[in-house]
């Protein structure tokens, strides 16, 4: 049986996909007992895949204008502690991952291949009371930040606490995320068992209220946010084995109003629910891969920066969308210079939050080995988020995403490995040679990323299994001022997500 978990924090989703009313109420499963409980969270120290569905009504100054939907992805990894003088953090469950958001998802969407809309990093600990900080830098995710709070004493059913929490919005998708200070009320109903997992039963209550005529106030974000107000009613089912929340349902209604005068209101459900990603045998698909492409072992030849965020073959970060905002990406490994920053100060009040602030900058780091010999022009080598197959020289018509017919024979070596994890989801991303004009760059290389994922389902492969997206020439691996290099620039990039 596929073994089923949920991270603590709460991120956004779009379309719920079950009700509270899975949970068994059967007399015989229930463990419902007056005894007292101590709720603390232990983590887990497996990789898992964190999905966030939501569906909201939208109505803007008061006029319903459609449905919300989104779904945020996420594949997250357990990580070390990083070095530091913070020694509070050490012990804590660290974890880094990538949140891949989808926009606009439809009810069929399970059908096709998802084209990314955005993906942000992020890294994180979360403390045994359920308190969670980002690290190194916040990018607005997770949206939730210690929800739910566990009390310090021990509790009985119908048992009530408060604890604080910080909340990330981006009601109008600009792109800018703005902090919310909430403070929710949690009353224990006692345990009970959730899809065959014993669990904890929380309720959780809080109202939105920010901006005028409140404490609070975030300077670092949108700054035509002027108020917002509305409820929380939330149902949250904590595993007993390792205090980790694995399922969250919220129902929702709150306003957001801006300077120019409009507001913007949304209602509906949202839900949260994580996974452990289907294993595969990783010896069996190296081995496959072996005979059609070159397995890469070394380290890369260069590092550098690029536009002040840190790439490459790094640490992976963790993101999610906030119910109205999105995010994915990778995150950067830690070393001994860190810094400990708790005067931030983006509530007001004295609201700031504890985060890490590493030296150099916490950036994106690139790759930029010499050009390389490989078999078919594909390398393999392994990445924090999974195993990773380098097409390059991919052979399209000028200026198109139509593949020559002498890609099929590679195409074909690629979907018959594949097809060795038939129930693992496979990131293809497109990438270009720099020509000069980023925007088309982007465009293409989305759309040739989406053509090699509809030649793969043409080879049996359900779309279903497939995420794709385009980076232009933003990721260079070789020197674009030669052929050579951008042949090798000119790929896409294949990766078994676990």
């Amino acid at each position: 049986m596929k073994k089923i978990s949920f991270l603590i924090i709460l991120l956004f989703t779009f379309h719920s996909v079950f009700s509270l009313e899975e949970v068994s109420t059967n007399q015989e499963n229930q463990i419902l007992t007056n005894s007292k409980d101590k709720l603390e969270y232990f983590g887990d120290t497996q990789k898992y895949v964190l999905v966030e569905r939501t569906d909201l009504r939208r109505y803007d100054n008061g006029k319903y204008t459609g449905l919300t939907s989104r779904e945020v992805r996420s594949f997250v990894n357990p990580i070390a502690a990083p070095k530091n003088d913070a020694s509070e953090y050490l012990n804590n469950s660290w974890f880094s991952g990538n949140f891949m958001v989808f926009e606009a998802t439809k009810s069929a969407n399970s059908l096709t291949a998802k084209g990314l809309d955005d993906f942000i990093p992020s890294t994180f600990h979360i403390s045994p009371n359920g308190k969670l900080t980002v690290v190194p830098k916040d990018k607005g995710f997770p949206s939730f930040r210690s929800f739910p709070t566990f009390p310090e004493e021990e509790i009985k059913p119908g048992d009530s606490w408060v604890g604080e929490a910080i909340r990330t919005v981006d009601p109008l998708n600009k792109g800018i995320y703005t902090k919310l200070q909430i403070v929710v009320q949690y009353t224990y109903v006692g345990k009970e068992t959730y899809k065959g997992t014993p669990v904890y039963h929380l309720k959780a209550k809080w109202a939105t209220r920010y901006g005028s005529g409140t404490l609070y106030h975030d300077w670092e974000g949108d700054e035509t946010l002027v108020k917002a107000t509305g409820s929380h009613n939330a149902d949250v089912m904590v595993s007993i084995e390792t205090g980790a929340a694995i399922l969250i349902s919220d129902t929702v209604d709150e306003t957001f109003f801006y300077k120019d005068g409009n507001y913007v209101t949304y209602k509906g459900k949202i839900t949260l629910f994580t996974e452990f990603p289907p294993s595969f045998d990783k010896t069996e698909i190296t081995s496959a891969l072996s005979k059609i492409a070159t397995i890469k072992t070394d380290s890369p030849s260069e590092d550098y920066y690029k536009d002040g965020v840190l790439t490459g073959n790094v640490s992976g970060g963790t993101s999610g969308s906030n119910g109205y905002g999105s995010g994915y990406s990778n995150g950067s490994d830690f070393d001994s210079n860190f810094q400990v920053n708790t005067s931030s100060g983006y509530l007001g009040n004295g609201g700031a939050e504890t985060s890490f602030v590493p030296k150099p900058s916490t950036q994106t780091v690139v790759t930029k080995p010499a050009v390389d010999e490989a078999k078919n022009d594909m390398v393999v080598e392994e990445t924090d988020v999974g195993l990773r197959l380098s097409v390059r020289n991919l052979q399209f018509y000028p200026d198109s995403s139509e593949l020559l017919a002498s890609e099929k024979s590679r195409l074909d070596e690629i979907a018959a490995v594949l097809k060795l994890a038939p129930e693992s989801t496979f990131l293809v991303e497109g990438h270009s040679a720099s020509t000069g004009n980023p925007t088309g760059e982007k465009n293409l290389s989305v759309e040739r990323a989406k053509s090699i994922v509809d030649e793969l389902v043409k080879r049996g492969i359900p779309a279903k299994q497939f995420i794709y997206r385009g980076l232009g020439s933003e990721v260079p691996i070789a020197d674009n001022s030669t052929s050579e290099g951008k042949a090798q620039n000119r790929r896409v990039e294949i990766t078994i997500l676990e």
